[in-house]
């Protein structure tokens, strides 16, 4: 710590994280380039999972590599949910909508993300 001033102007790049539980960063599932602009703009992520994961952090990193870390930040807004896409060769997946009522649809004991996602972010 010092008593500089300091500015967050440096891009930064955006990574994904799946892990197994809060703040476990187990499987880098993507990145982004380093964020230049400075005004909105929607970032795509198609996610493969190698492992059964149960959380998802997003993190500020350095454009790698690099000798010094530095100041950087991002701004994340709007992000969609993650759409489950077929993979190739695969058919299109049925509506995600039951026609039973709540009361006698089953009940989702572990919650396991897709081995093929994607994000708008």
């Amino acid at each position: 710590m010092s008593n500089e001033e300091a500015n967050y102007v440096t891009p930064a790049v955006l990574r994904i994280w799946g892990g197994s539980g809060f703040c476990h960063e187990r499987e880098l599932l993507a990145a982004s380039n380093p964020v230049t602009n400075s005004s909105w703009q929607i970032n795509t992520f198609e996610i493969r999972p190698k492992s059964n994961i149960r959380s998802i952090t997003f993190s500020a990193f350095y454009k790698t590599p690099t000798l010094m870390p530095y100041n950087g930040n991002l701004l994340v807004d709007g992000a969609s949910a993650f759409i489950r896409v077929p993979c190739p060769g695969e058919p299109p997946f049925a509506s995600a909508k039951s026609k039973l009522p709540p009361h006698k649809r089953k009940k989702i004991q572990h919650l396991s993300i897709p081995q093929h996602l994607k994000i708008l972010l």
